[in-house]
C-alpha cells in the first residue's frame, strides 16, 4: 500500500470516527430532551401520587401489570413510590424500556399511535360490557347506579355514554365474554398508564380512558375478587397454561394487606344479576 493510499484510509477512519461522534452527539441530546418532557409529566417521581378514591381505583385496574414490573426492579433503582405506580401513572421501569414494551406489545410507536390504540381499544370494552349487561340484565334503577357512580367520582357524560350503550341494541358481532373483559380491561388500563408516563398521551386524556374503563368495570364486576376471577379465567383462554407472572400477581393483589386492592375499596354500584 502506498503512503497515499494510507492517507486516504486513516483520512476515511477519521472521518467515520468524527460521522459517529455527531450521531453519538445528535442521540444524547434528542434521548436528554425526551427525558426532560417525560418529567414534566407524570413520569417525575415529584409528581403526588392521586388521593381522590375514583381516581385510585381506575388506576388500579391496572395492578395486574404493574406489580410484575415492581418485583422485577430493585428497591434500590426504584424512583417512583409504589401509590405512585398502582393508582398514577408511573411505572419502576425506565421509560425508554416502556416505549419498547409499547411497541412489542401494542404496536405502539409514537403518540398518534397511543391515542388511536386508546380510543379503539375503550370503545371496545364500553360495547363489550353493555353486551355483557344486556344478556344479564341492566340494573333495576339506572337513575341510582349513575348516581353511586358519580357521587364517587366518575364524570356524569361518560356514564351517560355508557347507559346509552346498553339502551342500544347489542351488535351481534360482539362476543359476550365477561372474563375476558376484566383481562382486557386490566391490559388497557395499563396501556393508558404507559402512554401517560412516557408522554404518548396527556394525563387528562388517560384519565378519561380510565374513568371509561372504570365504568365498565363497576357495572359488571362487584368486586376485586370478582375481577380477579374473571381475569385469571380470561388469561387462561389468552395463554396457553396461563402467564405466571400474572397470576402471582394477581393472587398478591387479592390476598396482601398492602395490595393497592386492598387499600382502595371496589367502587360499589347497583348490584347485577349473574
Amino acid at each position: 500500500m502506498t503512503s497515499v493510499e494510507i492517507r486516504v484510509v486513516l483520512i476515511l477512519l477519521v472521518l467515520v470516527l468524527l460521522f459517529g461522534l455527531v450521531i453519538w452527539a445528535i442521540s444524547t441530546v434528542l434521548r436528554r430532551r425526551r427525558m426532560e418532557e417525560i418529567n414534566r409529566g407524570p413520569g417525575n417521581p415529584e409528581e403526588p401520587a392521586p388521593t381522590q378514591p375514583w381516581r385510585r381505583f381506575t388506576g388500579a385496574l391496572a395492578a395486574p401489570h404493574a406489580r410484575p414490573e415492581w418485583v422485577r426492579v430493585r428497591e434500590n433503582r426504584r424512583l417512583h413510590s409504589a401509590d405512585q405506580v398502582y393508582f398514577g401513572f408511573a411505572s419502576v421501569l425506565s421509560p425508554f424500556t416502556v416505549i419498547n414494551a409499547l411497541r412489542a406489545d401494542w404496536g405502539v410507536r409514537n403518540a398518534d399511535q397511543a391515542r388511536t390504540r386508546l380510543s379503539q381499544a375503550q370503545q371496545v370494552i364500553t360495547e363489550h360490557a353493555a353486551a355483557v349487561l344486556a344478556q344479564r340484565g341492566l340494573p333495576e334503577d339506572a337513575g341510582e347506579f349513575r348516581a353511586k357512580l358519580v357521587r364517587a367520582g366518575a364524570p356524569g357524560e361518560l356514564v351517560d355514554d355508557f347507559l346509552a350503550h346498553t339502551d342500544a341494541a347489542p351488535d351481534p358481532q360482539v362476543i359476550i365474554d365477561a372474563d375476558g373483559l376484566a383481562f382486557d380491561i386490566a391490559r388497557v388500563a395499563n396501556l393508558a398508564r404507559w402512554s401517560g408516563y412516557v408522554r404518548y398521551v396527556d394525563p387528562d386524556q388517560c384519565t378519561e380512558h380510565l374513568d371509561a374503563l372504570g365504568i365498565a368495570a363497576v357495572a359488571v364486576f362487584r368486586s376485586w375478587d370478582d375481577f380477579a376471577d374473571a381475569f385469571l379465567a380470561g388469561q387462561a383462554t389468552r395463554f396457553k397454561g396461563g402467564a405466571k407472572h400474572y397470576t402471582q400477581a394477581v393472587e398478591w393483589l387479592r390476598t396482601d394487606t398492602d395490595s393497592p386492592w386492598f387499600r382502595q375499596p371496589w367502587i360499589t354500584a347497583v348490584t347485577t344479576p349473574r
